[in-house]
């Protein structure tokens, strides 16, 4: 999964990208959690304007249940864990449905 990002403004902080896969009936079924880039392209690097392609491979877990499923998104701050909200919301994104299969 690619995602691309567009920095509005420079990080106040370091930021940890979660990518999450759920599953047909919810289940967390595959995940990443780490620094954008793989560790290689931190977000305290970044400057406004600046447009970066994340790349995260994600495997889903053999006991996934077939069917539709979800992308999620997150994003944290790396210091305190704290989980940032968007646009006044959750800080939780559905980026797309997946189809789950066996």
């Amino acid at each position: 999964m690619s995602l691309y990002w567009q920095a509005l403004a420079a990080p106040e902080a370091e930021r940890t990208v979660s990518v999450r896969i759920l599953d047909a009936s919810g289940i967390l079924v595959g995940q990443y959690d780490g620094l954008s880039g793989r560790g290689k392209r931190p977000t305290n690097w970044c400057k406004r304007g600046w447009r970066v392609r994340d790349v995260y491979d994600l495997s889903v877990s053999s006991s996934a249940q077939p069917g539709t499923g979800r992308t999620e998104l997150l994003v944290y701050d790396t210091r305190s864990g704290g989980r940032l909200a968007w646009d006044g919301g959750t800080g939780q994104v559905q980026l797309c449905d997946v189809v789950v299969s066996q």
